[in-house]
């Protein structure tokens, strides 16, 4: 019977001026959070973030492109190379046939 009665005035709660108060404190404050979280802290990290990525791609870019300058100022070197090394051949060739 004892626990009866206990379980009927924990069911009785009553909200008071305190409870609802409370409650609407925490849903301004929720609503606060929300509001700023969506229209200050996340548009300054993504524009931070595409900063970060403009910035990134700039230097692999760059590097791209020097990478892209050496291995062809790298091929035209062998190629002249080659030019000459064929034009030896080709001279040595001429000699031994007019002998």
């Amino acid at each position: 019977m004892h626990m009866e009665v206990l379980f009927a005035q924990s069911q009785a709660v009553e909200l008071g001026w305190g409870a609802v108060t409370a409650n609407l404190g925490v849903a301004a404050i929720l609503g606060w959070y929300l509001w700023y979280t969506q229209t200050v802290s996340f548009p300054r990290l993504s524009e931070y973030h595409l900063q970060r990525l403009d910035s990134i791609c700039a230097n692999h870019d760059k590097a791209l492109q020097e990478a892209i300058s050496e291995f062809s100022q790298v091929m035209r070197e062998e190629r002249t190379v080659h030019r000459e090394e064929l034009e030896i051949i080709r001279q040595t060739l001429l000699v031994k046939q007019e002998r």
